[in-house]
């Protein structure tokens, strides 16, 4: 709470001079409000996470909170609307500025609004991006939803392109089809989407946008490429060469000319003349005019009129295709031989690179390492290569377009395949932690079509499931993990790979894809001789239908489960992480209330302490901490809760699949946590999994539990804001079914409900009935009707609130009903001495036995217990303790019931 009073303080001065922040400061600012880690602001701005680490403590001291989520609520009101956009698919920042064009920005962006698909297309270097990025500016107030950016350039095969796009959007996917979590999220925005670089996809991407469009009538669609999508309903535009009349080509010519070091007065009539032999191609012109002080304008145009008069006398289709071409050809043929072979060699990069990358990959004859720094610098003052705007250490990249010809000279060379082995070398070298997503998908694609690599293709497919998932990309860590299982050199690697890929699917909640996987790992294993690794797969699966209930859409049929169990016990043999997997998994077969499941439970923790391996561990102390609650033991399952955290917090980085025992220890521990009434405690746990890196991808999956706590606290604000996190993520994933997932739902429900708004109410109780499947239907009903009665007690309706309370059946003992049963006596008590019916006397004995454990039901019932004896002081004192355990909702509702004003 004391946050939250800080945040509230600020906003209230908010209007007061702000503290200087950079420009930097800004940007990582920016990346902190759209919940990116540091890891993801660091990879954005090609900076360090030390660096992020360091500008995110300096804002906190700053602006004078004291968390990062704070900071990010902060930030919101800090950042003006020419601070940075979200780092998912905001529009590019041009580094020089644009030049005229004023007809052909003004007739594209008419065509736009009266179009849904346009395609500006024109042959390399004519300006297409900067045109369409400049009309999406321009036009981004119109839709509401703004206009995003994705430039296809790294996508390197049209089976990742709804992949690539989902993740440049920050779309997360639950589900088996990125592209189906794309429709879903485009449906419900008004958008303009700039899809940048088509042409190598053109057959991929027409499939995609048309069914985005038929998906969501407001979304619109601008695509720049070499050649049109041939859609029936697409528009074209042409985007010509720069105005030679008006003048914005010999303009182009000049600043460029003069940025290279040219005088700044130029014979414009000869300006004018060699920028008409460039048909206005605006990269023509910038490469022509890089030569301006090295050749002068006599040179220059004596050598361009020459290449260019050899070139077109070919018989070619497009002139300025050719025209470019044409250029570039001259602009290579002017570098000395050294240049060349490096310019062709590092077209291998998608990503930007740094110097001792460059040197890696392209230094050999003619290319001396030592002599790469150089080679560089003099083809960025040719204009062939351009340095980023960030990074402590100097990182290049080649332009597009002369990318792509230097990727032409390196196959007319016979140097394409040593160049691709070098950089797959490189990627593969964990030394060299320079390489980026794109380059391991390049060097993976590259190597995946080949047989004799792959073994090295296995491996970057490997090590792409590992780094996409630690950046909070479980969807393609997911499928990268599958791939790596069809180019696994045998069976067994085979095996292990799609086990990591089922821990990945156990992740994201996808408990169906989950047991496919581990099915298939089974069947792998044994082909490669590895019983014992099977049975645990099997035993896996066994446990994940009966402890992953609530994310398995379609349940497998009992006796299917049993052979499973019965052929993992076969498989297992004396293995010592199969047998207690096999433990494991027959203890979560029985019920929460056998009289023998805590002891059952316990000796399967022995068991995985032998095993050796944290995760069969971290799993038998979960379901040692369900059977403690189910049997009213909460002071040793919160012990025990806290024990697994410990355990998974003391490996070296829980941020690899078994992660989602991290999260599902941390969600664990806040579930016991407010069993036990310890608020600050279940808080505390419940942000931590907020913060989690791969927990960023599922907004939904990561709010849910720090809803519950706001609900209890009366930390409505916050709870609002989580709220809308938590719909936009499930909306994003395809609104999957999750039963375990309701309950953040119900809270929300009854959140809008005592704040009055009855519209939001009813959309959120929808919401929470959509997130259980009809075969969990009744499963949850200890805190769907606590939460209802919260609400009908708020709303002075302790009739209906008893008659909620008791409309079900008495529960089972359960984990479930265990963790509720305490907070759910309590309003029983409360509501039936308001209620004023005959059983209230009961209710409250009932109610003082089950919040034992539990300080602030234990408060509630002492409450109701106060009213009923009409004791004014015992509910003073009442709001007191409440207040000091963490509860001012409860405290404030305590003084009203007294007759005083809430504070």
């Amino acid at each position: 709470m004391e946050n939250r009073g800080r945040f509230n303080s600020y906003m209230q001065t908010r209007n007061t001079p702000l503290p200087a922040i950079s420009a930097r400061e800004a940007e990582v600012l920016a990346g902190v409000r759209d919940h990116l880690t540091n890891a993801e602001i660091a990879e954005q701005l090609f900076i360090s996470v030390r660096t992020v680490e360091t500008h995110v403590a300096s804002l906190l001291r700053k602006l004078a909170v004291e968390n990062r989520r704070v900071l990010g609520r902060v930030a919101v009101n800090v950042l003006t609307p020419t601070s940075p956009a979200p780092f998912g698919g905001r529009l590019p920042q041009p580094l020089t500025g644009f030049i005229g064009r004023a007809a052909e920005r003004a007739e594209l962006a008419a065509v736009v609004r009266g179009h849904r698909l346009v395609t500006a297309v024109g042959p390399g270097g004519v300006g297409k991006t900067r045109l369409a990025v400049a009309v999406a500016a321009d036009l981004a107030p119109a839709f509401p939803d703004g206009a995003c950016y994705v430039d296809l350039v790294p996508v390197a095969s049209g089976d990742m392109l709804a992949l690539a796009v989902a993740e440049t959007l920050g779309v997360p996917q639950r589900t088996r089809s990125a592209e189906d979590a794309l429709i879903t999220w485009f449906s419900t925005r008004h958008t303009l989407l700039v899809l940048d670089n088509c042409e190598h996809l053109v057959d991929s991407v027409a499939e995609l946008v048309e069914r985005l469009l038929a998906g969501g009538d407001q979304l619109a669609v601008l695509a720049t490429s070499r050649s049109r999508l041939l859609l029936p309903f697409e528009k074209v535009f042409v985007v010509p060469g720069l105005s030679l009349a008006g003048g914005d080509a010999a303009t182009l010519f000049g600043e460029r000319a003069a940025a290279a070091g040219a005088p700044d007065v130029l014979d414009r009539t000869r300006v004018e003349q060699i920028c008409a032999e460039l048909d206005g191609i605006a990269l023509a012109i910038e490469l022509a005019a890089a030569r301006v002080p090295s050749l002068g304008l006599n040179g220059l145009q004596a050598s361009l009129s020459d290449s260019l008069g050899l070139l077109t006398s070919r018989r070619r289709n497009d002139v300025r295709h050719h025209s470019m071409r044409a250029t570039l050809d001259w602009s290579y043929q002017l570098l000395d031989p050294v240049d060349q072979a490096l310019l062709r060699r590092i077209s291998v990069f998608p990503d930007p690179f740094t110097i001792a990358a460059a040197r890696e990959v392209a230094a050999w004859p003619p290319v001396d390492a030592a002599a790469v720094a150089g080679c560089l610098a003099r083809l960025t003052d040719q204009s062939l290569v351009a340095p980023t705007l960030y990074g402590p250490d100097s990182r290049h990249r080649a332009l597009e377009t002369v990318r792509q010809y230097g990727a032409g000279q390196l196959a007319e060379s016979g140097e394409s395949d040593e160049s691709a082995i070098r950089h797959m070398r490189w990627c593969l070298d964990l030394a060299h932690g320079d390489a980026g997503l794109n380059d391991l998908r390049a060097a993976l694609s590259w190597a995946a079509q080949r047989t004799a690599h792959h073994a090295d293709a296995y491996v970057l497919a490997d090590r792409l499931g590992a780094v996409t998932f630690r950046l909070g990309r479980p969807q393609e860590s997911q499928h990268r993990y599958e791939q790596a299982a069809g180019l696994a050199p045998s069976d067994e690697i085979a095996a292990a790979a799609l086990h990591r890929a089922a821990e990945v699917a156990h992740r994201r909640h996808l408990g169906d894809d989950a047991l496919r996987l581990l099915q298939a790992a089974a069947e792998a294993a044994v082909a490669g001789g590895r019983p014992a690794d099977a049975a645990r797969d099997l035993a896996t699966a066994v446990e994940l239908v009966y402890r992953g209930a609530g994310i398995i859409a379609t349940p497998p049929d009992p006796d299917v489960v049993e052979s499973w169990l019965h052929r993992a016990t076969d498989l297992a043999g004396s293995d010592p992480v199969a047998q207690a997997r096999i433990a494991i998994a027959s203890v979560y077969r029985l019920p929460d209330s056998d009289p023998t499941s805590v002891q059952n439970s316990a000796q399967a923790v022995e068991l995985a302490k032998r095993s050796s391996d944290p995760a069969d561990l971290s799993v038998a102390l979960d379901r040692l901490t369900e059977t403690q609650v189910a049997h009213r033991a909460l002071p040793a399952a919160m012990i025990t809760a806290r024990r697994r955290v410990d355990l998974l917090t003391a490996l070296p980085a829980p941020v690899d699949p078994i992660g989602y025992e991290y999260a599902d220890a941390l969600s664990a521990a806040a579930d016991t946590a407010l069993a036990n009434g310890d608020l600050a405690a279940a808080r505390s746990y419940a942000e931590q999994v907020l913060q989690l890196p791969f927990a960023q991808e599922d907004g939904h999956l990561a709010s849910a539990r720090l809803l519950i706590v706001d609900a209890l606290t009366g930390d409505w604000d916050e709870a609002i804001e989580l709220a809308d996190q938590f719909r936009t993520g499930w909306q994003r994933a395809g609104r999957p079914v999750h039963a375990t997932l309701s309950r953040g739902a119900y809270a929300a429900a009854a959140i809008y409900g005592m704040r009055g708004d009855a519209k939001e109410y009813a959309a959120w109780q929808r919401i929470a009935q959509d997130l259980t499947a009809d075969h969990r239907r009744g499963a949850e009903g200890t805190f769907t009707s606590f939460f209802d009665a919260l609400y009908l007690l708020h709303q002075n309706l302790p009739d209906q609130a008893h008659a909620r309370l008791t409309s079900l059946p008495p529960p089972a003992e359960t984990f479930h009903t265990g963790l509720w049963r305490g907070w759910q006596s309590a309003l029983m008590a409360e509501a039936s001495v308001l209620a004023e019916v005959p059983t209230a006397a009961a209710a409250i004995a009932r109610a003082t036995t089950d919040s034992a454990h539990n300080p602030v039901a234990a408060a509630i019932t002492a409450r109701a217990v106060a009213l009923a004896e009409d004791n004014r002081a015992a509910l003073l004192a009442t709001a007191e303790a409440l207040d000091r355990l963490g509860s001012p909702y409860q405290a404030s509702r305590t003084l009203i019931l007294a007759g005083i004003t809430a504070r």
